[in-house]
């Protein structure tokens, strides 16, 4: 199971949806706004790494895209 982060602008009606994650479970826990418009989100990961509940660090844009 991958996470994934959903934007909606002012009217509530576009969105964009965005996965990331790889072949094993991935959990976001916490989501920070960054001051460039992007979003941090936090958790662990067992796709990459030593295979078992690592941490994982995601930094978006701000349309949503990993960078």
């Amino acid at each position: 199971m991958d996470f994934f982060l959903q934007k909606y602008d002012s009217s509530l009606e576009n969105y964009t949806i965005k996965f990331d994650g790889g072949t094993g479970d991935n959990v976001a826990y916490s989501v920070l706004h960054t001051s460039d418009g992007g979003y941090v989100l936090a958790g662990w990961t067992e796709s990459y790494g030593a295979g078992w509940k690592d941490v994982y660090l995601v930094k978006t844009d701000s349309t949503g895209s990993s960078v």
